[in-house]
C-alpha cells in the first residue's frame, strides 16, 4: 500500500505539502503512511479514493482494477475490514451509558463529521447498512 499511496501522490502531481494541506493532515502523516509506518483511516482512504479517482481496494493495493471510487459491491469487503458488528455494539453500548452531557458531546461531534463527509462525498451508501436494535428497560431497583 505505501509504494500505491507514493505513486498516486506523484501521479497526481502533489507534493506531500500539497496533499497534507488538502486532506487537512500533517505532511508528517503523510510521511508515514508512505514509508508504510502508519495507514489512512477508512474515512481518509474514501476522501484519497476521491482525490485520484481511484478505487479504495486499488489504493490498499490490493486490485489493479483503476476505476474510479464509485461504490460497487466488492467495496463492500472494504468497508467490512474497518466495521465490525461487536465493534460497533461496544460503541453504541457505551454512548447508551454516557450522561446527557457525554451524549450531547458525541452527537455533535458525529454532527460535525457527518457534514464533513456529506460536503467532501465520502459518505457511504445508507441502503448498504442495516440496523437493528432493542433497548430494554431495566426492572424497577436494578
Amino acid at each position: 500500500m505505501k509504494d500505491r499511496l507514493r505513486a498516486l501522490r506523484k501521479e497526481s502531481g502533489l507534493t506531500q505539502e500539497q496533499l497534507a494541506e488538502h486532506l487537512q493532515m500533517s505532511k508528517g502523516t503523510i510521511a508515514m503512511w508512505e514509508q508504510g509506518t502508519r495507514k489512512p483511516s477508512y474515512q481518509v482512504l474514501g476522501r484519497l479514493s476521491l482525490v485520484y479517482d481511484r478505487k479504495i481496494s486499488y489504493i490498499l493495493g490490493e486490485s489493479d482494477d483503476e476505476t474510479g471510487p464509485a461504490f460497487w459491491e466488492e467495496d463492500w469487503d472494504d468497508v467490512m475490514k474497518f466495521m465490525d458488528e461487536s465493534a460497533l455494539r461496544e460503541v453504541i453500548m457505551k454512548y447508551l451509558r454516557l450522561d446527557r452531557r457525554g451524549r450531547a458531546a458525541a452527537e455533535a461531534l458525529i454532527d460535525t463529521e457527518f457534514r464533513s463527509s456529506m460536503a467532501e462525498g465520502t459518505l457511504l451508501p445508507s441502503d448498504i447498512f442495516g440496523l437493528e436494535l432493542s433497548i430494554h428497560k431495566p426492572e424497577q431497583g436494578k
